[in-house]
């Protein structure tokens, strides 16, 4: 799916639920919405040349919800930072981290290649296992990576991360005056 336009105020969260890539084309074409979610991954899913922006106080923008699937994200801005929340998450890796007969699932695969994600909370947040690689990206937030431990989901015990390139992950606790960088080699 090519956009050829810009969508402003996204009335409802897009379920992509069979493999699918979305890009903005040559020029990179923006989605904005007052919603919490943008995109609910449930299968293998590309997106490129995209700005996309919550404005929702818990908002996010790419949202797994099924385990063993693959997210490309390239050339794209994940935006969530409304002032007036501790919850914007541009991108989550949720889902339940189990298959069908409650066994841990494989982990979910994710690729990020120039990203630049802003978020007042939790740049990148998992509640399930993943392999995560980071490339000439940046990651910027209150916990700019957070990955959580077993609650509604099996937890993130088990993820790998790889950071490639011109990576900065940069995380901000304004209430302590104090940060942390992560810079690749």
């Amino acid at each position: 799916v090519t956009l050829l336009k810009n969508i402003e105020n996204l009335p409802a969260t897009i379920k992509i639920e069979k493999k699918l890539t979305i890009t903005g084309g040559e020029s990179k074409r923006s989605i904005t919405t007052s919603q919490r979610k943008i995109f609910e991954v449930y299968a293998d899913a590309t997106f490129k040349n995209l700005n996309l922006e919550s404005t929702n106080s818990d908002g996010r923008c790419i949202d797994t919800r099924k385990p063993a699937i693959t997210v490309n994200i390239d050339n794209c801005n994940l935006i969530a930072k409304n002032q007036n929340s501790y919850y914007t998450q541009p991108l989550t890796i949720g889902g339940s981290g189990t298959d069908a007969s409650g066994n841990k699932a494989a982990n979910i695969v994710v690729n990020l290649n120039k990203v630049n994600i802003e978020a007042k909370h939790y740049g990148i947040i998992t509640f399930n296992p993943v392999d995560l690689t980071i490339t000439d990206s940046s990651i910027t937030g209150y916990a700019a990576l957070y990955f959580k431990g077993p609650d509604s989901s099996v937890g993130s015990s088990g993820s790998i991360v790889k950071i490639n390139g011109e990576s900065i992950i940069k995380g901000i606790n304004s209430s302590k005056e104090s940060t942390y960088s992560l810079t690749s080699q």
